[in-house]
């Protein structure tokens, strides 16, 4: 049985060194029952190609690879609805998720160490397939990372959130972006709320704290 206590530990630890500290009270976190490796890749690839669409690359080439890959019925409600209109309007709601790309890569073991305040990598464009080449994702073969690894990251980032969250309330406004933007903190505990938790649809993951 894992001991979650160690999880919050390590939490506390580092949230020390960044002059951040949490009540004994926040709560632990709940059972996890991490997602397999397909339903995984099949997120991070659908995402990819939504992203990058988000950064200019055409509907219609996204759209197509997304076919081509069998991965466009893998596409939410919301993506879809993206994909399908013919305006720009959200472009940073969706360009912004480049950071759960960032997760899902070290989820499925493209990057060797990470951390949830950790800068995006010059290279992560590379761990995707070429969509503008058209490039197959078929045998790309993906190892997936021990999940007592996701949940410490995923009690990390909790913590930092909750930090956030209650600087915010008391203050009305803190500026984390010495540490990391709360946004992209969320997006980037998104990912591992939604590969821990099966109860979780991506584009409604609670972030309660």
């Amino acid at each position: 049985m894992m001991n979650k206590f160690i999880f919050r530990e390590k939490s506390i630890a580092f949230l020390a060194k960044k002059q951040m500290y949490i009540p004994t009270y926040l709560p632990l976190l709940d059972d996890s029952s991490l997602k397999n490796v397909s339903d995984i890749k099949k997120r991070a690839l659908t995402l990819n190609a939504v992203v990058a669409t988000s950064f200019g690359l055409q509907r219609k080439k996204a759209i197509d690879w997304l076919v081509n890959e069998g991965l466009y019925d893998s596409l939410t409600l919301l993506e879809k609805k993206y994909l399908l209109s013919d305006k720009d309007d959200n472009n940073k709601n969706f360009q912004v998720k480049i950071h759960c790309l960032f997760v899902f890569s070290w989820v499925l073991k493209k990057y060797a160490n990470f951390n949830i305040i950790d800068d995006l990598p010059n290279d992560l464009i590379k761990k995707y397939p070429d969509l503008i080449a058209s490039q197959s994702s078929k045998k790309i073969n993906l190892k997936l990372r021990d999940e007592l690894e996701l949940l410490q990251q995923c009690d990390t980032a909790y913590c930092l959130d909750w930090c956030f969250t209650q600087e915010k309330l008391i203050n009305n406004s803190f500026d984390s972006s010495s540490i990391i933007n709360h946004t992209t903190l969320k997006e980037r505990r998104r990912v591992l709320e939604w590969c821990l938790y099966d109860d979780n649809d991506w584009d409604d993951i609670s972030f309660d704290t």
